[in-house]
């Protein structure tokens, strides 16, 4: 839902408001001028402003469950990380019947495991805490390495599982097949979808003007 806040202006005089146009990014007004001084946008009638979100609420954050502005692909990620850190890694079959979840490997010897878990919860706090445009756009980079780290991880341990399935199957004489585990494919996925809220965050659907992009209204 929008809206375009008239305020004072709606008041004024047609001849006055023919000479005052306004900047479509911070919605200054300005008289008898091409192009915003601050922004460098070109300047545009009353009618023409960007309309104003209801959903950012007061001083422009939103409220926690918004998931727009890529703050959904972000709550998705950190979902999946934490979801696929109880699930199985790899799965092996044949000879040796045997799955480990990311948790099980993580007590054992695999401490890089818990990264999984870490990077899910920051993701978490993220979502919880920024709730501005401009700090979600100040996170981007965090987010994509909160993305990938976990991603590393589980790559590297499941092909340290695999050289063990084919260790396995050279002593046993008889063939050891690995499978990706459900943890796995959550943390892949995950990644993915963290990558996209990097892109994502802070984005809006409005484009302002710049002075050389020159319409006639």
């Amino acid at each position: 839902m929008s809206f375009r806040p008239m305020g004072a202006f709606s008041g004024y005089p047609r001849r006055i408001m023919a000479s005052v146009r306004f900047c479509p990014f911070c919605r200054k007004p300005f008289e008898d001028q091409p192009a915003c001084p601050e922004h460098g946008l070109l300047l545009v009638d009353f009618q023409a402003l960007p309309p104003v979100r209801l959903d950012q609420g007061q001083g422009g954050r939103f409220p926690v469950w918004t998931l727009r502005h890529g703050r959904g692909w972000l709550l998705l990620a950190a979902s999946l990380f934490l979801v696929g850190f109880f699930l199985p890694l790899a799965a092996m079959h044949g000879a040796v019947e045997a799955e480990s979840s990311l948790l099980r490997l993580a007590l054992g010897r695999a401490k890089t495991l818990w990264i999984v878990p870490v990077a899910g919860c920051a993701l978490v706090a993220l979502f919880a805490r920024r709730r501005t445009i401009a700090s979600l756009r100040a996170v981007r980079l965090v987010v994509a390495l909160l993305s990938l780290f976990p991603a590393g991880v589980v790559l590297a341990r499941w092909f340290g599982a695999r050289a063990a399935a084919v260790l396995m199957s050279e002593r046993a004489g008889e063939l050891v097949e690995l499978t990706v585990g459900l943890g796995s494919w959550s943390v892949f996925v995950g990644a993915a979808c963290g990558l996209l809220a990097a892109v994502e965050l802070g984005t809006t659907r409005s484009r302002p003007l710049r002075v050389e992009q020159v319409e006639h209204y």
